[in-house]
């Protein structure tokens, strides 16, 4: 990869994950990258493909171990780990300009978030009867991101956080599809 366009990524990665998306221009991120702001142009059709950029390995990494998890229990705390050793990334891959993926999906984000979503509910579907709904494949999805978020700013190494969090994520996730009774 060009050494200039590490540079930009690199730069842009820690402006983002430090200010928000939202608040950081591409003057600053040409500025951190010690460039002009019209040569990121030269790599970046604009500020959402620096994004896209950005998360589109540690997202495919995602997927691919998603792809290869045995049952969804394996599935979920693939998930949370890899949220929680991306703890920086995370939030900002995960939910910068998030949407419904109902409604269509207007950036490659979405795509990655939708592709994800759905390993999650074909493995809820295998092993669950088909009265599984989607609305439970939302929850998990929901429980596995909030375990995440609530743990970003954690001094906790990621072996301290999965040790007690293991026990709650299998009874969580076995909760949520088997239902109450369980």
């Amino acid at each position: 990869m060009d050494k200039a366009r590490q540079r930009i990524m690199k730069a842009a990665e820690q402006l983002f994950v430090q200010k928000g998306f939202n608040h950081v221009s591409v003057r600053e991120v040409a500025s951190r990258a010690k460039c002009s702001h019209t040569s990121i142009y030269v790599y970046f059709k604009d500020k959402h493909a620096l994004l896209e950029a950005i998360a589109e390995k540690p997202l495919a990494t995602l997927h691919a171990s998603l792809v290869e998890a045995n049952d969804l229990y394996e599935l979920a705390e693939r998930f949370v780990t890899f949220g929680l050793i991306h703890r920086n990334l995370y939030p900002l891959i995960m939910t910068t300009e998030a949407q419904r993926l109902d409604e269509g999906i207007n950036h490659e984000l979405n795509e990655w978030r939708l592709m994800l979503f759905t390993e999650l509910k074909e493995k809820i579907l295998a092993e669950n009867d088909q009265s599984c709904s989607m609305d439970v494949a939302r929850m998990v999805f929901y429980q596995l991101h909030g375990m995440i978020m609530t743990y970003v700013t954690s001094e906790e190494t990621v072996e301290e956080l999965l040790e007690r969090l293991r026990p709650l994520l299998r009874h969580s996730v076995r909760r949520l599809c088997e239902g109450e009774g369980t």
